[in-house]
């Protein structure tokens, strides 16, 4: 990690109470802390780069040094909190997640990690454990894509991979440039413009997440947590443009319509089926449409579309599986437009390949499971995280998830505490045997 001058501040007569609560209480009270930022908006709002952001950071920074820890801000204006090893020259133990949500998104997601890291830490050291690697938690900032159109912004920037024109793209909410959001907060954007990297892969022994799951899966199996196995993978063709013929809806018969809406919905329907056929023989894909529209210009009741805009997303955990999904709408797409008499212009592919998280790290938490008297589920992660990126430059990492009811990026995001509680569980059980490995 970078060496950089830590502090430590003095616990106030107003936080002693904190620090006498049991866990239980500390992660519902850190919880509750945060959500506070947006005590008078709807779900959470703390926006990559922004000034609750900033405010959250403050707020696991202030308890973590009330706990005795040490903190710093790295050049990329990431909290890291150190508990430091007897032995400081041996790659680290690192956990976390990230601190940004969506616009109007929920509490957990992201938070959960930050807060199961802090307190795996804390415990650690009011338990007078020195281990001999030094433990990191990382408060990751800009994970989500909603304010810059790119994900992980945070983790990326640690291993200096600003690429292209990534400081030039602009918040979707006051259309600053990403280097002067960087730039307010902290970050040393000189360097991280020269692609510097603040954190040596090398220094990290491994990488640990625990993140809530942003899906139905462990609420179906009635589950509290899972160790995941992968990430998955995603092509997306963000702005496709059907074109066919407008009409008068009373004068041109069925037969002779040249209708992009309806060659879109036989599109998008055919590739339901093959979805549902590659599920049955055992492949992961799921694809999504989240973006639909007809010419706002001229759309009508009364009228038979000339343009239909939309998106289409598949995701799998299988590049192979990937790659045929992919090749089928394509063939699909030619096949319609032949047929139908109109044309789509699919625009750009953005590809991002899926991850395999590391074995050796799923059967430590596989064990952390079983040594805690827990069943082990594994499974797949359809969301992006940060930890891709960890994997990508090569560092040993693992994800836990725990059990969250009506989905993510919701402000209705719901996670029990005592769910957290095993999750976080483990995830202090497997940072203290590595941290003495």
């Amino acid at each position: 990690m970078i060496n950089e001058k830590s502090r430590i501040s003095c616990v106030k007569d107003n936080d002693r109470k904190f620090l006498t609560m049991d866990i239980a209480k500390q992660a519902k009270c850190l919880f509750e802390e945060l959500a506070a930022l947006d005590k008078n908006n709807i779900g959470i709002n703390r926006l990559s780069y922004g000034k609750r952001e900033t405010a959250a950071l403050d707020i696991i920074e202030h308890k973590a040094r009330c706990f005795g820890l040490h903190t710093y801000r790295d050049c990329a204006a990431n909290l890291v909190v150190v508990l430091e090893g007897t032995d400081p020259a041996l790659p680290v133990v690192c956990c976390g997640s990230h601190m940004d949500s969506v616009p109007q998104g929920g509490n957990y997601d992201g938070a959960a990690g930050i807060i199961a890291g802090l307190l795996a830490i804390a415990h650690l050291k009011t338990r007078e454990f020195r281990p001999r690697r030094s433990i990191h938690l990382l408060v990751l900032r800009g994970e989500e894509s909603a304010a810059f159109g790119i994900p992980y912004i945070g983790s990326s920037l640690l291993f200096g991979l600003a690429t292209g024109n990534m400081l030039d793209l602009t918040d979707s909410a006051t259309g600053r440039p990403l280097r002067e959001c960087l730039y307010r907060v902290g970050a040393d954007v000189d360097n991280i413009e020269k692609g510097t990297v603040i954190t040596n892969p090398e220094n990290i022994k491994i990488w640990l997440e625990l993140h809530i799951e942003q899906g139905p899966y462990l609420v179906n199996r009635n589950e509290p947590a899972a160790v995941v196995t992968s990430i998955r993978g995603n092509r997306r063709y963000r702005n496709i443009m059907c074109i066919g013929q407008g009409g008068h809806s009373g004068t041109v018969p069925n037969n002779l319509r040249h209708d992009p809406l309806l060659a879109v919905s036989e599109l998008l329907v055919t590739m339901e089926r093959k979805c549902l056929e590659m599920n049955d023989a055992g492949h992961d894909i799921v694809h999504t449409t989240g973006l639909m529209g007809t010419n706002a210009t001229n759309q009508s009741i009364t009228r038979i579309p000339d343009t239909v805009s939309f998106s289409f997303e598949m995701r799998s955990d299988n590049i192979d599986t990937l790659s045929e999904f992919d090749d089928f709408f394509k063939t699909t797409v030619k096949n319609i437009s032949l047929r139908r008499g109109v044309t789509f212009s699919l625009g750009t592919c953005q590809a991002v390949p899926p991850v395999t998280l590391d074995p050796d790290v799923i059967t430590l938490l596989s064990n952390s499971f079983s040594r805690n008297g827990l069943q082990c589920t594994r499974m797949p992660s359809g969301a992006g995280h940060d930890t891709g990126i960890f994997t990508t430059v090569g560092i040993p990492s693992g994800m836990i998830f725990v059990r969250n009811r009506n989905g993510s990026h919701t402000p209705d995001e719901h996670m029990e505490i005592s769910d957290f509680l095993l999750g976080q569980k483990i995830l202090a059980d497997t940072i203290k045997y590595v941290a003495n490995s």
